[in-house]
């Protein structure tokens, strides 16, 4: 009866234990380990917003945002956020979602809160020279058209920013996957460092996709690169956790290698002394599961414990209970020796004490055989908690040589670069042969042009007049007076010189000028102008495509305009044209495939020359 008393006592305790450790792990929040072992509460938890836009009514299709916004949620609840998913929100939807998030979500000091926006943006210029950025809802008009109804649904970078001041959570990350200006509120840009108490002061971080004038691709690398970098990728301090610093720098150098230096996401800290001292932190999933792996260890150990200290105690239960049959049967063996029982008693006393050996006996093999399976698992738990040890090193030195090719692939990077730039100037160099040749070219017709006249008379004077001329002997050649004057032989026009004519079927528009441009080679392509390109783009990244032949245009500004027929396997052509205001141009251009279908071989022009001089 005591010994029942005794378990259900120790049961109630134990189960108390457990559900006390259940509830003090449901009510830690997110915490992390710093480097010198101090244990800091972050938050109470993770919340966070995600719009994605695709179907848009007046702006281009986006066919992929809203699955972009799909991915980065599901992601997001992996890491612990609770996640407000928004598709295809209209400007009344996503006001009243912004402000839920600035409200609801917002409310709780204690919290990160991020923000995520896939979809279209716009920027302005303001009359004070800057630049406003704009996200753009759904059902937003197009600024150029209806610049009212624009301003009315639209919401500017400044409503964000104000929106990221009006919330009393401590952290707030703003991600904008969207072509509009990077540059668009007052950043500081933040350096990664070591996780430290100071991390957990209120800040206000934002990154955006790109910054002016460079448009997000549909296929959104900047999206990709998150969520890579959620995964731990973008730890690069090596601490197990990911800062909004950390990140920025992550995206901001991975996404201009991915694209190609074609996208640059920029990234900062609020320009507010009392908002930009903290840093948002991610915990990533590599370090979830090494923290949950770890957890799950340490539970198994105390069950462990728990359980030997159970059997220790049912133990020693034991003993007190062999020790006080003992007792009693000394007291029944005094009690016969006194009493001169018969020997029928000493026998069925002497039975009982050997039933009580063997249940003893009985009752420490059990408990001898309890402790032996306690201590194997015991010593199980230790083989794995060693396994473990031994993948986290394997994981360690994956993660080094990750960084080794990582290095590896930035040198070959910076070896291409270098490949482009001899690249480009070797294309410089064929162009200044070219043009030097087409000099040549044109300075040999004109002087084939000079001779023409010269040779024409000088073979006419030649002629003999009546008597024929004994041979080794010098006949005197006749002289005129005067040079005949002849006439300057019509010039063969080459295939490929421009016919610029005026053609009255189609007329453009007041204030600008047309263009028709024909070709032999159809479906050739049209580049008309040139823009300005970074240093490191090729030459003929800066021609700006217009279409293929046959093609016409009638919106081209008056004035003079490059025209660039290219098409592959041939010689591309590059005329230039001078169009007036209300002109149309009818351009026929002849592509071939060498300079020697051209008629401009060199050395057969210096061959004429020759038997021209003989002749004379």
């Amino acid at each position: 009866m005591k010994r029942i008393h005794f378990l259900i006592v120790l049961s109630v305790c134990v189960i108390s234990l457990l559900l006390s450790a259940d509830l003090s792990a449901a009510n830690r929040g997110i915490r992390v380990v710093l480097k010198a072992g101090e244990d800091l509460l972050l938050y109470n938890d993770y919340q966070a917003l995600v719009v994605g836009i695709s179907g848009y009514e007046k702006w281009p299709r986006l066919p992929y945002a809203v699955s972009d916004a799909r991915e980065v949620a599901q992601q997001l609840e992996t890491l612990g956020f609770q996640v407000e998913l928004v598709l295809d929100p209209t400007s009344k939807e996503l006001k009243n979602a912004l402000s839920n998030m600035t409200y609801r979500m917002g409310r709780e000091k204690n919290r990160a809160l991020l923000f995520y926006y896939a979809g279209h943006g716009a920027t302005e210029k303001l009359a004070d020279g800057t630049k406003m950025g704009y996200i753009i809802p759904k059902d937003c008009p197009v600024l150029e058209s209806d610049p009212i109804g624009f301003d009315t649904h639209a919401i500017s970078m400044r409503d964000m920013e104000s929106i990221s001041l009006r919330i009393r959570s401590k952290h707030v990350l703003m991600l904008f996957d969207s072509c509009f200006s990077g540059a668009l509120f007052a950043l500081v840009r933040a350096v990664p460092h070591d996780i430290t108490e100071k991390s957990s002061l209120p800040v206000r971080q934002y990154i955006t996709a790109g910054n002016e004038n460079e448009e997000v691709p549909d296929r959104s690398m900047f999206k990709r690169c998150f969520l890579i970098g959620l995964t731990g990728s973008a730890d690069m301090t090596g601490d197990g956790y990911i800062t909004g610093s950390e990140m920025g720098m992550y995206l901001a150098d991975n996404v201009v290698n991915y694209t190609h230096r074609r996208q640059h996401p920029q990234y900062g800290k609020i320009n507010n002394p009392d908002l930009d001292q903290g840093d948002f932190i991610f915990v990533p999933l590599k370090t979830l599961d090494a923290n949950r792996k770890q957890d799950q260890l340490i539970e198994e150990k105390a069950e462990l414990a728990t359980d030997i200290d159970k059997l220790r105690a049912e133990r020693q239960e034991a003993q007190k209970l062999l020790e006080e049959m003992k007792k009693l049967l000394q007291a029944q063996l005094q009690a016969q020796t006194q009493k001169k029982q018969t020997l029928s008693e000493k026998k069925e006393l002497e039975d009982q004490i050997d039933r009580l050996g063997k249940e003893r006996e009985t009752i420490e093999k059990l408990a001898d055989t309890r402790v032996k399976e306690y201590e194997a698992k015991l010593s199980n738990s230790k083989e794995q908690m060693k396994e473990e040890a031994d993948r986290r090193e394997a994981l360690e030195a994956e993660l080094e040589r990750l960084r080794i090719e990582k290095e590896a692939a930035a040198r070959q990077n910076a070896d291409l670069q270098a490949l482009q730039e001899e690249m480009r100037k070797e294309a410089e160099r064929r162009k200044a042969l070219e043009a030097e040749l087409a000099r040549f070219k044109r300075e040999r017709e004109t002087a084939a042009q000079q001779k023409a006249p010269v040779q024409t008379a000088s073979k006419k004077a030649s002629t003999p007049v009546s008597q024929p001329q004994t041979p080794g002997t010098d006949a005197e050649k006749p002289t005129p007076s005067k040079p005949p004057v002849l006439a300057p032989a019509p010039q063969p026009s080459k295939p490929q010189e421009t016919a610029a004519l005026h053609i009255p079927e189609a007329k453009p528009d007041k204030g600008l000028g047309g263009l028709v441009v024909a070709s032999n080679v159809p479906d050739a392509k049209i580049y008309i102008d040139r823009k300005e390109v970074s240093f490191w783009a090729l030459p003929e990244e800066a021609w700006i495509y217009r279409g293929t032949v046959p093609f016409e245009t009638y919106e081209l500004t008056p004035g003079r305009h490059e025209v660039r027929v290219h098409q592959d396997g041939y010689l591309e052509e590059v005329k230039i044209v001078h169009i007036n205001e209300g002109e149309t141009l009818n351009l026929k251009v002849t592509l071939f495939k060498s300079l020697s279908e051209t008629g401009d071989d060199l050395g057969g022009g210096g061959g004429g020359g020759g038997g021209g001089g003989g002749g004379g």
